[in-house]
């Protein structure tokens, strides 16, 4: 932290801070849109904040709490207008009713029998919900699963890459909710990770609306073909090795272009013994 300009670190504001979010205890189901709508907070900032309802909804019942977090600016207007906020109908039609209905057909037990080469990981995305439900649905101690092994699943059972609807003529795809990037990627015969190169995304976080490249032109193959065709200056990593000690090596290069060159996002994943570029052959 003393010397992180020297290693070329410097701070980025993460957009939302800790200090400033609040919480408030729901007392009925609500939809997402209804926040927005009502009161003009920005769906991206709903879903990073509530991350674990995956359907865009709160399902409040007298069984169990949930709690909605907010930017703490929108707290006040919220609790001044709870009521009608729960009241609210949206553009899409949405008010108590259909929510609860909603919330009966996510609740519905489904059986899903596992097939070769399947994991936890690609089941909870046909699914829509997270590897940890299904090992509490199941009592699953490990990610371990086998094929022909009964599953149960509470959520709709057809999956969501069927509903992607794919742009056969253009490059790019509008992201629609529910959607993630492993499902856009298999609709469109990539792999995840030449999605997020196309994309430059390091995570995994898209968004309804957002544009993303799904198809490699002209100038990305020959761009590739020239790196291949490219000589480069190798380096031999060494035990206690970091991509600071090895740019210092090097006169003009730095950390950053050694992780281009390598697509490193990590330099704690050097390994002793591994070859990496360092620069193109003069």
């Amino acid at each position: 932290m003393n010397y992180a300009s020297e290693h070329n670190i410097y701070p980025v504001h993460p957009g939302i801070l800790f200090s400033e979010i609040d919480t408030v205890c729901l007392k009925d189901v609500l939809a997402f849109d209804q926040i927005h709508e009502m009161l003009g907070v920005p769906m991206e900032d709903i879903r990073f904040l509530n991350p674990a309802y995956t359907k865009d909804f709160f399902p409040v019942t007298d069984k169990e709490n949930h709690y909605l977090r907010l930017p703490d600016n929108y707290i006040g207007d919220f609790i001044n207008n709870e009521d009608s906020i729960y009241n609210f109908v949206t553009r899409k039609g949405l008010e108590r009713k259909k929510l609860l209905a909603e919330i009966k057909k996510a609740g519905e037990r489904h059986y899903h029998y596992v097939r070769s080469g399947e994991c936890l990981g690609s089941i909870a995305s046909k699914y829509h919900c997270r590897i940890s439900d299904i090992k509490r649905w199941n009592k699953l101690r490990s990610n371990t699963i086998y094929p022909r092994q009964r599953l149960i699943v509470y959520a709709p059972s057809y999956s969501y890459s069927s509903k992607i609807k794919v742009n056969k003529n253009g490059a790019t795809h509008i992201v629609k909710s529910g959607e993630t990037l492993g499902l856009i990627a298999k609709a469109y015969g990539l792999t995840l990770t030449d999605l997020k190169k196309l994309n430059n995304i390091r995570g995994s976080r898209i968004y309804p609306g957002q544009k993303l490249r799904v198809k490699k032109d002209s100038k990305d193959n020959s761009v590739s073909e020239a790196k291949a065709a490219t000589s480069y200056k190798y380096y031999t990593i060494q035990k206690g090795d970091t991509l600071w000690d090895i740019a210092k090596k090097f006169n003009g290069v730095s950390v950053d272009q050694i992780k281009q060159l390598n697509n490193i996002s990590n330099s704690y994943k050097l390994k002793p013994g591994q070859k990496i570029r360092i620069a193109p052959e003069a």
